[in-house]
């Protein structure tokens, strides 16, 4: 599950990370508490995520992996992370949107976070031409543990 495991993993575990990061590879889906859940299982990412929540989509078992619920829930502790992530403006399976959203809840939760909307989309070009920004994203997280 790629950047949404990731996030998903800092926002219900904050205390075992102070890096947390999605690169656009994956993303939150652009489905947040249950919303939009029988619509996304109509297309390519719907089923791919019937593979994980169930199909139709198991809303609570989503909610306690959704990053955004976990966000919320966690605020004062996720607030702690550095948290980077960015996503292509013609991303395949519109994530970009989840990725939006998500960048809106953490800014009306006061979460300081670093996010970017490029244009590109979800291949390895566009993976590779934003790797320098997150390893320096990670280099200046790291320098600051020292």
């Amino acid at each position: 599950m790629g950047g949404y495991g990731a996030l998903r993993f800092a926002f219900a575990h904050p205390e075992l990370f102070f890096i947390g990061q999605r690169p656009e590879r994956s993303a939150d889906h652009g489905i947040a508490g249950g919303d939009n859940c029988d619509h996304a299982l109509g297309t390519t990412l719907g089923g791919m995520l019937g593979a994980v929540f169930g199909n139709p989509i198991d809303v609570a078992h989503w909610n306690e992996n959704s990053p955004f619920v976990l966000a919320k829930q966690n605020r004062v502790r996720v607030a702690g992370l550095s948290i980077y992530f960015n996503c292509g403006r013609e991303d395949e399976f519109g994530f970009e949107k989840g990725a939006a959203q998500l960048h809106r809840q953490l800014q009306a939760e006061g979460i300081q976070h670093e996010f970017h909307l490029y244009p590109g989309n979800h291949g390895a070009a566009y993976f590779l031409a934003h790797l320098g920004e997150t390893l320096k994203f990670h280099s200046r997280g790291f320098a600051a543990v020292k």
